[in-house]
């Protein structure tokens, strides 16, 4: 029977232990600290939402989100641990992402002009997270690199801040307006509803910023009213301009469209030429094509049952391109590997 309230409490105190002084993030609602998880020994997210002022329906929607992204998993999308109420507050324990959001990370890289390889495996990734929620109905409604997460080592993103999230029934849309202004498409300023082809679009404007390294629509300087104007227009945002490449322009444009049944699918993104090519492949063997992220511990997989199910793996978001599977190749401090199913071949 699962714990509740002061007994819940208590109980989710003793086994979190947060860190007062390290805040890795603070929006609007939400204050985000580093924490320790003392039953499994390792890092958290500590989220803190202050409901104090909210009344009992949106206490109850905030519930139903809580339930919503405790069924979400994928590796791709932060997971959610734990949750409970203390002090008028919804504390909530998330997986910790060491590099914090896909635009903190991007600021710190020297070069000014990303590499479009590693562009292209960031945006693979995010993409097999939205395919996930899309193919359980669930739209995302704020995709933006401010709500997408690294860890910078191993190279994995994954989707987070999935509190705007709905589930919807099939072929359900919604009117609801919420978002970032800068990242929604023209139907959601209206009230013709819209359906998950919103986080295609937001996905695209998330390209556009990760290219620029410039929010889309910057020069409205954040003024939603300017902003909702210039979507519903048509007119683009100034930054696209700089976009040197031709084929990532065109991709960008793919995403965007202003009508939504011109934008393909997630799951049709995922597959675009422009983007596969990302992905070193080796021909001579059978590939998965249609897989997520898995995540092998090489230290608790014994090196015979590996090699009997793979003869090649390739790293994603690693520089090293390929590893013949000789485990004694393996550097030591190379405890992961992330494999996209498509980078990994099997016997027969």
């Amino acid at each position: 029977m699962p714990l509740v309230g002061a007994e819940r409490k208590a109980a989710m105190e003793e086994r979190y232990t947060k860190d007062q002084g390290a805040i890795i993030g603070r929006g609007s609602f939400k204050t985000v600290f580093k924490a320790m998880d003392n039953d499994e020994g390792i890092e958290v997210a500590w989220n803190e939402v202050f409901i104090g002022t909210l009344d009992a329906d949106e206490v109850e929607r905030l519930m139903s989100e809580i339930k919503l992204l405790k069924s979400v998993s994928h590796p791709n999308i932060i997971s959610l641990h734990n949750w409970w109420i203390a002090d008028h507050q919804l504390i909530f324990i998330t997986e910790y992402m060491s590099s914090g959001t896909l635009r903190q990370y991007i600021k710190k890289m020297k070069d000014k002009n990303l590499n479009l390889k590693v562009v292209k495996k960031w945006c693979l990734q995010i993409l097999e997270g939205l395919v996930y929620l899309h193919n359980k109905q669930i739209i995302h409604r704020d995709i933006k690199c401010d709500n997408v997460f690294i860890n910078g080592n191993h190279g994995t993103v994954k989707i987070g801040d999935l509190g705007l999230s709905r589930a919807l029934s099939n072929s359900e849309t919604t009117n609801t307006m919420t978002g970032t202004p800068q990242f929604m498409p023209p139907e959601m300023f209206t009230s013709a509803g819209y359906t998950v082809k919103v986080d295609v679009y937001a996905f695209g404007m998330l390209v556009l910023e990760m290219v620029t390294r410039e929010t889309p629509y910057g020069e409205f300087k954040g003024a939603p009213f300017e902003i909702s104007k210039a979507v519903t227009a048509g007119e683009k945002p100034k930054c696209l301009s700089r976009v040197r490449d031709d084929d990532m322009l065109a991709f960008i444009y793919l995403c965007i469209a202003r009508d939504p049944d011109q934008r393909p699918t997630a799951a049709e993104l995922l597959e675009n030429s422009y983007l596969q090519q990302a992905l070193t492949v080796t021909s001579a063997t059978k590939t998965l094509r249609e897989c997520s992220i898995i995540s092998i511990c090489i230290d608790r997989v014994p090196i015979q049952e590996f090699n009997q199910k793979v003869t090649k793996v390739v790293l994603f978001g690693n520089r090293i391109s390929s590893l013949p599977l000789s485990m004694g190749s393996l550097a030591p401090n190379i405890n992961m590997l992330n494999l996209q199913r498509n980078e990994l071949t099997t016997l027969g």
